[in-house]
Order: structure tokens, then sequence, then C-alpha cells
């Protein structure tokens, strides 16, 4: 099990009640919860979809026990004061390792949850960002 599937796994083996939501729930709303990207969760569900994969979690699950069951524990910031203005906003995009694309490519609530801040906000941002000729990445088309 590669080291940042485990990660993802030893959190919802500490939530009892998570499984469903992180099998189910909305992509980019499981990894704010769980605490990372997008792309992990995808990783961690392919895993659990395989036998093999979910036999291993079960056995991560029962060495972890359930003393220590409890939800995963939110990213905290340690910026200061939450974003109030655009700009603000902006300039704690800069500042995340995701950079402005975990401000422009995630849908507006996902972004909202991500900052701590309203859907409103980041909708303000993102035109500000418009203006300046910075758009999200256009999304792939299924085919």
């Amino acid at each position: 099990m590669p080291p940042a599937i485990r990660t993802v796994l030893e959190r919802l083996a500490l939530w009892p009640d998570g499984r469903e939501f992180f099998d189910r729930g909305p992509l980019e709303c499981v990894a704010v919860v769980f605490g990372v990207r997008p792309d992990l969760i995808e990783q961690a569900r392919a895993f659990l979809a395989d036998e093999s994969g979910s036999a291993a979690f079960e056995e991560l699950r029962r060495s972890l026990g359930t003393a220590r069951a409890r939800p995963p524990e939110p990213v905290r910031r340690s910026r200061g004061a939450l974003p109030g203005s655009p700009e603000e906003l902006i300039e704690h995009a800069r500042a995340h390792p995701l950079g402005l694309r975990c401000l422009l490519d995630p849908p507006v609530e996902t972004a909202a949850v991500l900052f701590g801040v309203t859907p409103f906000l980041v909708i303000e941002a993102r035109r500000a960002l418009h203006e300046r000729g910075i758009d999200p990445e256009p999304v792939p088309e299924d085919r």
C-alpha cells in the first residue's frame, strides 16, 4: 500500500461511519474533509474497489482499533485571519501549496470550504482574476 494511500485510509479507518460518504460523496468534498488532494481520494477508492485492497483496509482498521475512532481532523490554517476581501482571498490562494489553481479550478462551493469563506467571495475573487486574464483550466470533455 503506497504511503499516501495509507494516510487516507488511516483517516477513513478512524471514522467508523464515514465509508459511505467516502465512497459516494462528491470527490472534491471528500478531499476537503479528508484534507488531501482529490487524486488521492480517487486512488484510495480504486484501491478499495479491489478485493485485496479492501482486505488490507479491514486489517488496517483492526490494527488501529476503535478506541481512537473519530472523524478526520480539519485542516488547520496558520496564516491568521480568514480572507475578507477578494484580494485577501487571492493572496491566500497564492500562498496555498496548490496555488491559484485551488481557487480557480474546483467548484465554487469546494473552493469556499477550502478557504473558509462564502461562495460569493470566491466568485468575486475569480472575477478579479478573470479581469487580469487568469482563468480556470478548461474541463476535458468525456467521450
